[in-house]
């Protein structure tokens, strides 16, 4: 059995403890409004609570390995579950937040489509262009979140151009993402794609993935890939292997 990987997507970019006080700020913030439905829509701000769902799940993330997990969950299913009740964005007004220079407006454009499924052709080339660019890890991030919404037949277009941004991306918390991402597509592309990351890329964490990855679509899939790491002699990689099929 191939051993449960190690996590990787721990890249914190602000501390906990700021982050739970902004999360508890939020909260306080949206318990405070009015039961009157007027009231209530005046002040339910969707991209209020937009933010409020990028801070939760940062939180989660960054406590994912500890036993308050569940608890970081839940806030976060609860706080998604208010983004789905509550007003959300046109799309037109997605394209704007995606254009928009902030990346603040940009995750919570992600978080739009995240959420409510709803893009276009503006939308998808805006979510694929992220991939591309220097931008930060929870960008990225978000940005993944919403492609997954968006159906394989959509993505045709793009599917080169993700390949192409997965195969150069060199932050190893971003390549974590990805190749879980790698799971929505055939698995004769994401498994060329998972192996080329397997071979070039020198973080142990994501050679891990991308084999578990492969594992994961069959034997038909790593048997090519061990024969060729067996003939180019990379012992490194594996070794790495070998650890993860330990009972």
């Amino acid at each position: 059995m191939i051993a449960k990987t190690e996590n990787i997507n721990s890249n914190p970019i602000c501390t906990t403890s700021f982050l739970k006080i902004t999360l508890l700020f939020l909260i306080i913030l949206l318990s405070g409004c009015s039961c009157s439905k007027e009231k209530e829509e005046k002040q339910e701000d969707w991209a209020i609570i937009a933010r409020l769902f990028v801070e939760a799940d940062t939180l989660l993330r960054l406590n994912a390995d500890k036993p308050s997990s569940l608890e970081y969950l839940q806030a976060r299913n609860d706080i998604e579950k208010k983004l789905r009740n509550s007003k959300a964005p046109s799309i037109r007004e997605i394209e704007a937040l995606l254009l928009s220079e902030t990346i603040e407006d940009q995750n919570i454009g992600c978080v739009a489509v995240y959420v409510n499924g709803h893009y276009s052709d503006i939308i998808l080339k805006q979510l694929v262009g992220i991939l591309q660019e220097n931008k930060p890890f929870e960008l990225k991030r978000f940005s993944l979140l919403a492609l997954r919404k968006v159906p394989l037949e959509d993505l045709a277009p793009f599917e080169k151009t993700i390949f192409l941004a997965i195969e150069r991306e060199d932050d190893k918390f971003v390549l974590s993402e990805e190749i879980l991402f790698l799971i929505k597509f055939q698995p004769e592309k994401s498994s060329r794609i998972a192996g080329n990351v397997l071979f070039h890329k020198e973080d142990a964490g994501v050679k891990r993935l991308a084999y578990g990855l492969l594992h994961k679509l069959g034997p038909e899939y790593t048997k090519p890939v061990l024969e060729e790491l067996e003939k180019i002699g990379d012992r490194r990689t594996l070794n790495i292997i070998k650890e993860m099929e330990k009972p």
